[in-house]
């Protein structure tokens, strides 16, 4: 057994702040091997992707129907993970066999709904396609595989989704099969990333920048292979040398490569390939990632950040309407709009949980709603148990989807508010205690050193009690709100910034408070000053 060691020990050994040390312990992260392995693992640590189940006879299968001018569909689904994941498979098989007669089917929404569709094999079987192989969908979709088997279609499915009866054929899966392969949190893009390195007997970096922009995007946990891939990535991003589409969408967000983190992939370029997916067909995000065409890629990528504005501005507005209707004080809040596309409840959903960190359900146009749950509410039970009132529901703790019957949300809303009952949800947590003298650039950069940052691997939290607040603002938008703070370990103030906390704005008025945040960095013409990013503020006491 490895010996565990100290913050102290960790701090000296490891040259860290005294504070990312004391960190890392009470992650667990503790022994010689995992912090090396957290601090130092790289791309050639990555595991063999021969050692996973199922990836040896589906890249034989996919090389084969290369090699022999079989027509190959990738089918995947509309979201990053899924317009990666074609991308990555696509690129890999004309890598393999350059004459290869290979296609994309990106799943729509609107037209397909989720997984794998009856309508797609039609077209497909229509088409004469000999081998159709799924990513990022269809380890559950055993009506419709047999389907496409009923019509002389080969299938593959390249998945990452729980499933304990996975479909009777060539399947490459890690949560659905049995195995030793030591790691099983990739996202797809990662499992069809292993897939394509096994097919090509080659590491394939040229790739990686994509699956880190997936793994980030899907928000998997950022431990092990998923860790060492996004560091790989941003690492490939931050020298230029992005995937061409890829730098097309950093131009028009306009952000410097030198500075690109997983922050980047998670609020901007994420959102601009997810939002053609919400609103319509996502197959131009694939093109983007595949194109040789310079001036494709920068009308594809502005057509993304339009669309983009256009579901923020519908976003904002749907949210804005439920901040005027919901009740803040429920045990779950609810909140029903037709309005409300269905490319958006997710996201509204989302809002509506951040801000007020209670599970939330949103119902949009046609009774399509989505959730999004707070622990220790499993979602998915709590749907179980109102299954009365749903056409049909699906997904685990702390997501779902349903899709409700007719007039019945007001019921629904007093069985659901019966059933949680006095419930306490998880307040939001922070890493350490520490005083204000403590925001230091030295922390800054040890933190830094625990980047990448997202599910799993979360930037650390502090709580600072007792601070006295000064120069209290709300932004013009009246959203935001600004202060700047000390407590009693120093004599100058730190600014502070609270997104969309306006509403905390009387009681940072009404005398010390305890403040719960983020230690950042605010550039201005050129300046650096060190800031607060809140994340909660509580009375003092």
């Amino acid at each position: 057994m490895e010996l565990v060691l100290t913050p102290d020990q960790i701090r000296s050994r490891y040259n860290l702040n005294y504070i990312v040390a004391e960190i890392l312990y009470n992650r667990g992260i503790f022994t010689s091997k995992s912090i090396e392995e957290y601090l130092y693992a790289d791309f050639n640590d990555l595991y063999s992707p021969f050692d996973i189940p199922g990836v040896i006879e589906v890249s034989e299968i996919i090389k084969e129907s290369a090699y022999f001018g079989d027509k190959i569909v990738i089918y995947s689904d509309y979201d990053v993970d899924g317009i990666t994941s074609a991308a990555i498979l696509y690129k890999a098989i004309l890598k393999k066999a350059k004459k290869a007669n290979v296609s994309i089917y990106v799943s729509n929404r609107f037209v397909d709904g989720y997984g794998l569709s009856i309508g797609a094999i039609d077209k497909m079987a229509e088409e004469g396609t000999d081998l159709l192989i799924t990513l990022d969908c269809g380890i559950s979709n055993h009506e419709e595989i047999e389907y496409a088997k009923n019509k002389g279609i080969k299938v593959c499915v390249i998945d990452h989704h729980e499933s304990s009866n996975p479909p009777n054929v060539p399947f490459v899966d890690l949560k659905a099969s049995q195995g030793d392969y030591p790691f099983r949190e990739l996202c797809g893009a990662g499992v069809t990333y292993k897939v394509a390195q096994a097919l090509l007997e080659d590491p394939f970096y040229e790739m990686v920048d994509l699956v880190a922009v997936a793994t980030v995007a899907d928000v998997v946990d950022l431990i092990g292979e998923n860790r060492i891939l996004v560091k790989a990535g941003l690492d490939k991003i931050r020298s230029g040398n992005a995937n061409p589409g890829l730098q097309e969408l950093i131009n028009i967000r306009q952000i410097n490569c030198e500075d690109f983190q997983s922050y980047h992939i998670g609020f901007q370029i994420g959102p601009l390939i997810n939002a053609i997916g919400r609103m319509s067909s996502a197959a131009e995000a694939v093109e983007l990632f595949l194109t040789d065409n310079p001036t494709r890629r920068k009308q594809i990528a502005h057509k993304l950040d339009q669309i983009n504005l256009l579901r923020q501005e519908k976003q904002a507005s749907a949210l804005n309407r439920a901040l005027t209707e919901i009740d803040p004080t429920a045990n779950v809040i609810m909140y029903q709009d037709e309005r409300i596309e269905a490319g958006i409840v997710g996201l509204v959903a989302g809002d509506l949980k951040e801000k007020f960190n209670k599970p939330v359900i949103v119902i949009g146009g046609g009774g399509k709603g989505s959730c999004r749950s707070v622990n220790p509410l499993n979602i998915y039970m709590l749907l179980e148990e109102c299954s009365e009132y749903f056409e049909q529901y699906g997904g685990h703790a702390m997501a779902a989807g349903l899709s409700i019957k007719e007039g019945v949300f007001d019921e629904l809303y007093e069985k659901i508010q019966e059933l949680t009952e006095g419930i306490e949800y998880e307040p939001i947590i922070p890493d350490m205690d520490i005083e204000l003298k403590d925001i230091t650039w030295d922390l800054i950069e040890g933190i830094e050193r625990m980047a990448p940052f997202g599910k799993g691997n979360p930037k650390p939290k502090f709580k600072t009690k007792n601070c006295e607040l000064s120069s209290i603002s709300v932004t013009r938008d009246g959203k935001h709100l600004r202060f700047r703070a000390r407590d009693e370990s120093i004599d100058w103030d730190i600014q502070a910034i609270g997104f969309q906390m306006s509403d905390k704005e009387d009681l940072c008025k009404q005398g010390k408070v305890n403040l719960i945040y983020q230690p950042d960095i605010n550039e201005w013409r050129g300046q650096k000053s060190l800031q607060l990013l809140m994340r909660d503020i509580e009375k003092a006491g």
